[in-house]
Order: C-alpha cells, then sequence, then structure tokens
C-alpha cells in the first residue's frame, strides 16, 4: 500500500463533526496530492 500521513487518513476516514467543510476540502486535496507521490 502506499505510505501516507497517519493523521491525513484519519481525516480522511473519520472527519469530527466540528470540523469546517472547508478545512476538510483541504486537507482532501492535500491528502489526494501526496498519495500521487
Amino acid at each position: 500500500g502506499k505510505k501516507c500521513p497517519g493523521f491525513f487518513m484519519a481525516v480522511g476516514n473519520h472527519i469530527p463533526a466540528n470540523t469546517p467543510v472547508e478545512n476538510a476540502i483541504f486537507y482532501n486535496e492535500v491528502y489526494e496530492e501526496l498519495s500521487r507521490r
């Protein structure tokens, strides 16, 4: 599998209810960019 930072995986799999949508979108974009490497 791909080696990814744990907190990115955590954000992708479980987003806390108090997480702003903008932050969720930002982390998703960052995760996708890092996952290509």
